[in-house]
Parts: structure tokens; C-alpha cells; sequence
């Protein structure tokens, strides 16, 4: 086992030089490095670091940290050098054998902005250690979640991949990257070997998997416990229409959230609506689908049923016409009860660069009315809130709901609209709601009661700010948007 007090740079204090340290009982110091082991703690730079750190302090914290299983559940490995491989695979299995029943290991899979000229640098053992040989497989029954980079070094991609059915039968989530070479991404696998894979067969809690394809394997060729994943993400990478759709249909009783990157390209062979079913997906909360340039085959947005989402995210590479939105309108029509969270973006795609031309599309109008329950919208640079929907809202006519507003204004006078349409909203939701005073008032069109306006978000052009800027402090120095944090970024 790897003494960690014994780094020069942390010598460990003697127990004599710690006045009181025995004096705190061992469930209160348990607690305490419980505290001081979570990701989200501020004080904690990383779990290895605070490890580290506490077995330093002295013998006593030392022997409780390493004889408390609790404190060993989840571990994270960070890319390490090859010229401490050995060193790294005592560390492993030191924290592994400490843990002795449930574990979550974090390989550290978060890609950094600039990848690295080597896939090794990436990896825990800088390459010199088989992580699924000889960490991932011996210690598989225990492991309940895993995060990681899998990559062609050490051929682990095919190792992990074929893994026996019921290799993993307490995993719940995953989250991996597969990448076979930073200079050569992609993995080629024939047909047979597509077939082998079997990792994820007979995984019965698995509901968790965040799968980041870089090396192009196919979705389908995981076999993934479809019926039973609440959670899914193949964000990173596109996949075929028909690939979505295949796991939208095997996951819709159980999908609660999930993101996908879909193709929707010209199709020369049968439409998706000669090929699929209407899909219903009763319990998806959150949503958010990345979609290409074109938008081909408009069917899977007909196809597709979402009754019980309430957050939904769209980004189009390219960024959004009016007849992209009229498209996805059907996809969130059936959502009008539950939705209450939208974010729609614009997306680059790499050689060109999006001109943001600020276009009022009427065709909003129509995805607005759809959904009465809105709280918190987000509309792209592209399209401009303008015309009579500005009216509409202001008068609570669509969007009664609405609380948070994020929109880009295309100038000082569509920001004056903007600014001016969240004040009167404002206004207007202090008046009590139309109550019909007899019998024969009950079929008048009655004003809903609206919600007021309580953040405003505007993308305003560079050369507009200041003038914005000024024009807000007017509206607040005469008593206007009192209630309401509005900010301007550029």
C-alpha cells in the first residue's frame, strides 16, 4: 500500500504536535472528511489532494481516513505520468482494496478545450496502465459508477467493450469518453467485432449513460439496456435520424432526460414516417436535441410525443429561419401543459461563422401560443422579438407566465420596445385578473393574470451599449423595472 503522508513536501505531524487532535470522536472526524471529500466543497481542490492532505496532518487522521470504507466510495484518478505507472497502480489499488464495498470511480473523462498531441496524456498511468485490466475488471462487481477515457492505448476500447454480459451488476451510470487516438479518432471495428460487444448486456441498474462516441462507433451496437435508461446523453457527436429514433422508440417508458446530436440529411430511402410509429414519451422532463444544418425530413418532429417536459433546449448549427421553426413546432405542441423552460440557440459549424442579422420571425407567434406556461425563455441572437408579439406579451395576450427573459436586441430602438414592453407587463400585473360579475359574463374572453417580468437579459450590440445603458438608467432613476434585474451583455 501507498504511504501518501510519506511526500517530503507533506511530512506527517507527530501526534504530539497535535494538542487535541484525539480528543474529537471518530464519527465526528468521519463526518468532517465526508464534508471535506465532496466535489462540490470549496475548500477541497480535488479528492486526491484532500486525501493527501488529511493523512498528513497526523497518525490518528491518518488511521481513521484509511480504515473508514466510506471515505474510499469515490475515487478520482487524474492523468498521471507513464514514469509512475507502477507507482500509480499500487496508489489504484490501495484506494480500491480501502473502499471494500460500493464504488464510484472518476478516471477523469472532462475533455480539456486543447486536447493534447498524445491520448496517453489524458490517462491515469499516462498510458502505462491497462485501466480496464486491471483496475475496471477485478473490482466490477463493486462498481456502481464509472467515469473515464477509454482509448486505444492499451487496446482498452476493445477490452471494456467485450467485457462479458453481467460483467457489471450493480452499475447505475456511466460517463465515457471513447477516443482511439487524439491523431486518429476513430476506431475500426467489423461487423463481427460490432456484434461482440457486451459490455452493457445484462447490466440490470443501469439507468445512467452519458457516452461520448468520438471514436464512431454506433449507438446501437452498445446494447444498452434501453428500456430501463432514465438518463442518455450522445451529445458530442451526431448520429443518423433513424439511429435517434430507433433509441427514442426502445427507450420511451424510462427516458426522464436525455440529449441528443441528430443528422437529419436528404433521404433517399423511406421517410421515418414509413419506418416508424408515433413515438409517445410520457416521462421525459428535460430535453435538449442538437440538430444540423438541414432539417430534411421534418416527420420526427411529427413523430415524437412529449407530454411531461418541462425543460427543453434546441440548437441548429447554422442558427434558426422561420421555416425551422415552423418544423419543430409540431415537437412542441404537445408539450403546452407541462413546458415551462426553453432555450433555443444558435450553433456554428466550424467553417462558418454565423451572421447575426436579427430577423423577426412571425413563425414564433405560433410556438409562443403553444406554450401558456412558460417561465424562462431564451431566444438566439438570430431572431429578433419584434412586431406584435412585443404587444402580446406585454398585455400577458401569450406567455402569461413568463418570468425571465433572454433575448438579443438588434439596436437602441428595439431595446427601448423591449425594455418598455417588461415595464408595462410589470404594470399590468399588478391589475386583478377579469372576474365575470354575472351569468352571461362567464363566455366573455376573460384577461388571464399575468406574471410580472422579474429578469431580463439582453445580447446587445457592442457600439449600442452605452446608449442602452443610458436609456435603462433613465427607466430606473423615474421608478420603472423596480422589481426587475435586467442586465446587458454584449
Amino acid at each position: 500500500m501507498v504511504n501518501f503522508s510519506s511526500s517530503p513536501d507533506l511530512p506527517a505531524t507527530s501526534s504530539s504536535t497535535m494538542t487535541g487532535a484525539q480528543d474529537v470522536s471518530i464519527e465526528i472526524l468521519t463526518e468532517i472528511f465526508h464534508f471535506a471529500l465532496e466535489p462540490e466543497n470549496p475548500l477541497s481542490l480535488s479528492p486526491f489532494d484532500t486525501r493527501r492532505h488529511i493523512s498528513a496532518v497526523c497518525s490518528f487522521w491518518r488511521d481513521v481516513l484509511n480504515s473508514t470504507p466510506s471515505l474510499w466510495q469515490s475515487i478520482t484518478f487524474a492523468p498521471t505520468s507513464p514514469q509512475h505507472g507502477e507507482e500509480s497502480r499500487a496508489l489504484a489499488h490501495a484506494w480500491l482494496q480501502r473502499s471494500r464495498n460500493s464504488l464510484a470511480l472518476d478516471f477523469c473523462s472532462r475533455l480539456p478545450p486543447q486536447l493534447p498531441t498524445r491520448v496517453e496524456d489524458l490517462l491515469f498511468g499516462g498510458g502505462a496502465i491497462r485501466i480496464v485490466e486491471e483496475i475496471i475488471r477485478p473490482f466490477a462487481w463493486r462498481i456502481v459508477s464509472l467515469t473515464c477515457i477509454l482509448s486505444g492505448c492499451k487496446d482498452d476500447i476493445r477490452a471494456f467493450l467485450t467485457l462479458p454480459p453481467s460483467t457489471f451488476p450493480n452499475l447505475e451510470s456511466v460517463n465515457i469518453v471513447f477516443l482511439n487516438d487524439v491523431q486518429n479518432p476513430r476506431s475500426e471495428f467489423t461487423f463481427e467485432e460490432r456484434r461482440a460487444f457486451s459490455v452493457f448486456v445484462d447490466a440490470p441498474r443501469l439507468m445512467s449513460a452519458r457516452l461520448h462516441l468520438l471514436n464512431g462507433i454506433d449507438p446501437l451496437d452498445l446494447r444498452l439496456p434501453w428500456g430501463q435508461m432514465k438518463l442518455l446523453d450522445f451529445g458530442n457527436i451526431p448520429m443518423a435520424d433513424d439511429v435517434f429514433m430507433s433509441i427514442m422508440q426502445m427507450s420511451a417508458r424510462s427516458l426522464r432526460d436525455g440529449t441528443f446530436n441528430v443528422v437529419l440529411e436528404p433521404r433517399f430511402h423511406l421517410p421515418l414516417a414509413a419506418t416508424f410509429p408515433q413515438i409517445s414519451m410520457p416521462n421525459v422532463i428535460r430535453f435538449r436535441l442538437i440538430l444540423g444544418r438541414h432539417l430534411a425530413d421534418p416527420d420526427l418532429f411529427r413523430l415524437l410525443e412529449f407530454r411531461a417536459t418541462k425543460y427543453l433546449q434546441i440548437e441548429k448549427v447554422g442558427g434558426f429561419r422561420g421555416i425551422d421553426l415552423e418544423t419543430i413546432t409540431p415537437l412542441i405542441r404537445p408539450m403546452s401543459s407541462s413546458l415551462e423552460y426553453v432555450t433555443l440557440l444558435d450553433l456554428e459549424d466550424g467553417t462558418n461563422t454565423i451572421a447575426h442579422s436579427h430577423v423577426y420571425y412571425p413563425e414564433m407567434a405560433t410556438i409562443f401560443r403553444a406554450v401558456p406556461g412558460l417561465i424562462y425563455l431564451h431566444l438566439p441572437r438570430g431572431i429578433l422579438l419584434d412586431g406584435p408579439l412585443v404587444e402580446d406579451i406585454a398585455s400577458g395576450r401569450v406567455l402569461p407566465r413568463l418570468e425571465a427573459l433572454d433575448v438579443a436586441v438588434s439596436g437602441l430602438e428595439n431595446g427601448y420596445r423591449v425594455i418598455k414592453m417588461a415595464d408595462g407587463r410589470n404594470h399590468e400585473a399588478l391589475r386583478p385578473a377579469f372576474q365575470a360579475s354575472s351569468p352571461s359574463q362567464i363566455f366573455d374572453v376573460a384577461i388571464p393574470r399575468i406574471t410580472p417580468i422579474v429578469r431580463l437579459q439582453l445580447q446587445v450590440p457592442l457600439a449600442e451599449r452605452n446608449a442602452l445603458e443610458e436609456l435603462l438608467a433613465n427607466f430606473v432613476s423615474s421608478g420603472h423595472l423596480a422589481n426587475t434585474v435586467v442586465e446587458l451583455v454584449v
